[in-house]
């Protein structure tokens, strides 16, 4: 059965069981390591699907074996992905581009909208390799992975919305989790229907911060505080406190915990001005110095 995240996560709350030999299909938005642990608990085979409307849907797949990661995998038959940079040259192993999509499955364009399919179809620079004529700009971040599966990162849309949104509001406001609605649905006076807009399958897009694991002795215990206050494990120490699910109360037991584990004394004010543990601890390395 396909469904997207927020259909499997619906069906999980309710207390859904899949039948024996079940084949769960995942597509249409982020799949977080949350909902992969409660869809493997059914026993049943995961996959995480990737893939637009322009390139026939799917394009990219994995079976997910593992809760370390939910990668989107690697490209199907006749498909070739491609991350690229601003110039169109293909990224390093590790590092974010653009991603580019190519192959049988690729469409001709959008009918009758000629510029939006000159800006979204793009000639193939690679096309002596996979003999298609177009590329897909698909206007999501990605990057290759060393054991050769794709990593989705974000929209670069939402990236351009973050940009914006940091130079108007304070960080702890900005949020870190978009929901993207192709058209809103009016009621009969024009105005947004509100009912509507909660039943309609979305994607949920995340902004993912740039990876870095705790390395110094004070990255490590500053790290297991907030595993312990937010009940999940810290990929990053520049994964944001708020974006992980912390408010000004478990900031507040942050707080406390820091000055019982570490001895160190910090006001509210400091984690809601540095809500990484990069510049947690920066300012405090500063504060130390004056």
């Amino acid at each position: 059965m396909q469904a997207t995240p927020a259909t499997w996560r619906l069906l999980t709350t309710v207390g859904w069981q899949a039948p024996k030999g079940f084949k769960i299909l995942c597509g249409g938005e982020a799949l977080s390591l949350n909902l992969t642990e409660q869809l493997w608990k059914k026993g049943s085979t995961l996959w995480n699907l990737y893939g637009p409307t322009e390139t026939t849907i799917w394009s990219i797949i994995m079976e997910i074996n593992s809760l370390k990661s939910c990668s989107i995998g690697r490209p199907i038959a006749n498909t070739y992905i491609y991350i690229l940079d601003k110039n169109y040259n293909p990224v390093p192993i590790g590092m974010s581009g653009e991603i580019y999509i190519g192959g049988a499955g690729v469409a001709r364009g959008y009918l009758n909208h000629p510029q939006l399919t000159a800006e979204k179809f793009i000639a193939n620079p690679f096309a002596s390799i996979d003999k298609h004529p177009r590329l897909y700009k698909t206007g999501d971040l990605g990057r290759y992975l060393p054991n050769g599966n794709i990593e989705y990162l974000n929209s670069i849309d939402i990236n351009k919305l973050r940009v914006y949104l940091q130079k108007t509001l304070p960080e702890y406001m900005v949020p870190w989790m978009y929901q993207v609605y192709n058209t809103f649905p009016k009621t009969d006076n024009n105005k947004i229907d509100r009912k509507q807009l909660q039943m309609q399958d979305t994607k949920l897009v995340s902004v993912e911060s740039d990876i870095k694991l705790p390395s110094t002795q004070l990255e490590k215990q500053v790290a297991s505080i907030w595993e312990d206050v937010l009940g999940i494990k810290i990929r990053s120490i520049n994964d944001n406190f708020f974006a992980l699910g912390g408010h000004s109360l478990t900031a507040a037991q942050l707080i406390s915990r820091m000055r019982t584990n570490l001895k160190i004394e910090i006001p509210l004010k400091l984690i809601f001005d540095s809500p990484t543990i990069s510049q947690l601890i920066s300012n405090l390395e500063l504060k130390t110095r004056n």
